[in-house]
């Protein structure tokens, strides 16, 4: 309490006057937080609201006085803004400032819809001294600052949370001419928005994290339908949608083989739920088949013009799913992967592709317990360490489609590094249609489609492994990189 508003002028003055010392201050404590989370937290720095009712109000402030202090907030936020600010560019912290002024405005202490205590005296029964004459509370935020501030910090963690979706739409009849005319429509919890490819059907989005529903209109096409997850800082690339030409009630035929990952064999008597969309392994209700697969891991099946997941359950494999289209006539050699289940914790790798090129390759490079390195590929399928076999090309297609399977046993802290070459056949890897999955022991990791965006040369660097971690690389170029692990 000051008895004029040129005492109060003078004490804040006053305090203003070490304010570069409370600057240092504050740019230590966010380097610290830093330094103590060896650079992995994402700091959220909140500012203050202007405090005060800006007209003067309650028996203690007059108009200059709530002035005096507004004002003083406001230039402290733009103080702790300029540190925040500093730390993020020249310091690379990860550190973000939220400003709650502009929400907070009309709710300071003293006006009719406060979200911030008044002055409250003496102190309450919760403050730590309560011999105090006035209460801690005061001129903090009530119940409704605490959601302003709330609703403030989740708007920029939604925002910090961005990934990218990525992916190529084409015509099913040649799964390679672009569709640039069709508009792609994101529907997640809250909201459904549009976007276009462009001219070579590529398109690249940048989304909130989270699970979306993507639906593809053309005309002269059948609505297309597929789920995505975003997650944060990565780029996930789609498998290429394939608009189907046609009418919904037309039919036509789905067929191809399920195949043993490990082996290369047809698996027999698997079960196929087939349900509407792609990626689609979640909704009961979209159930529309349930078919078997017979001698040699052969299926086909009639439905409505479209696309579809095929999700295969077999006794003692892990369930997988694959996407297949359906158009007029017979649409063949939609094939997918099942993996026996094993015992264990090693790493199980497959790829599987389209027609053409008609020949890719699984490679995989590492080091041994020694430190000399290894190789293990089409020509040398098999790695020993000692008595143990610690990489092994376990199936070699070389005739389109897959599968290719590698197993991996990870036994030394240095990086693995796992990448794709196009060995033989017309084509692209980026237009192959190349898909691999990610298995440690029995839980699907990971699953990577082909970027379709990334030039045409003829390595996919796919990813590492590192002390068990994934590091993902997913880049196309004209030798393999076999050094961003470390």
């Amino acid at each position: 309490y000051f008895n004029e508003a040129s005492e109060l002028e003078d004490k804040l003055n006053a305090l203003w006057n070490d304010i570069s010392k409370t600057a240092k201050k504050i740019k230590t404590a966010y380097m610290d937080i830093n330094e103590k989370t060896r650079g992995t937290a994402e700091i959220i720095v909140a500012g203050y609201p202007q405090l005060l009712e800006p007209n003067g109000a309650g028996w203690l402030i007059n108009k200059k006085e709530a002035t005096l202090v507004n004002e003083k907030v406001s230039d402290f936020n733009d103080i702790i803004q300029a540190i925040v600010t500093d730390c993020h560019d020249n310091e690379n912290i990860k550190i973000h400032f939220v400003d709650v002024e502009t929400i907070f405005d009309g709710h300071q202490a003293y006006s009719n819809d406060a979200w911030i205590n008044e002055l409250i005296l003496p102190a309450k029964e919760q403050d730590l001294k309560q011999d105090d004459i006035y209460s801690q509370y005061s001129i903090h935020p009530n119940e409704k600052g605490a959601k302003a501030y709330a609703e403030c910090v989740n708007a920029k963690i939604a925002e910090l949370e961005i990934g990218t979706l990525s992916g190529k739409i084409c015509k099913a009849s040649d799964r390679s001419t672009p569709v640039p005319e069709a508009q792609i429509m994101l529907i997640d919890d809250s909201k459904c928005t549009f976007y276009n490819p462009n001219r070579n059907g590529n398109y690249s989005i940048d989304l909130t994290a989270g699970q979306y529903q993507v639906k593809i209109t053309a005309d002269g096409y059948i609505d297309f339908d597929a789920y995505a997850r975003i997650e944060r800082d990565k780029i996930v690339y789609m498998e290429t949608f394939l608009l189907v030409e046609g009418e919904e009630d037309q039919i036509g035929t789905a067929s191809g083989t399920v195949f043993n990952a490990l082996s290369g064999s047809g698996v027999e008597n698997a079960t196929l739920v087939i349900r509407r969309g792609w990626n689609n392994t979640n909704s009961e209700s979209d159930i529309i088949a349930i078919t078997e697969t017979s001698s040699g891991g052969h299926y086909s099946v009639d439905l409505n013009l479209g696309n579809y997941t095929v999700y295969v359950l077999k006794e003692n494999f892990v369930p997988e799913s694959f996407n297949i289209i359906v158009q007029n006539g017979t649409t063949a050699n939609q094939n997918g992967t099942i993996t026996p289940i094993i015992s264990g914790n090693d790493y199980l790798i497959t790829l599987t592709w389209d027609e053409n090129p008609r020949d890719l390759d699984s490679h995989m490079v590492g080091n041994l317990s020694d430190g000399n390195n290894f190789h293990v590929y089409y020509s040398h399928k098999s790695q020993m360490d000692g008595s143990v076999e610690v990489c092994n090309l376990d199936y070699d297609d070389t005739s389109s489609y897959g599968p290719e399977h590698i197993t991996l046993k990870a036994n030394t802290s240095s990086p693995y590094y796992y990448y794709i070459y196009r060995y033989a056949g017309s084509g692209t890897v980026a237009n192959s249609g190349a898909k691999v999955t990610v298995h440690q022991g029995n839980t699907l990791i990971a699953e990577f489609n082909v970027p379709t965006d990334l030039g045409s040369a003829d390595y996919w660097n796919v990813f590492a492994i590192k002390d068990g971690e994934l590091i993902i690389n997913n880049t196309i170029t004209s030798s393999a990189n076999t050094s961003y692990a470390g």
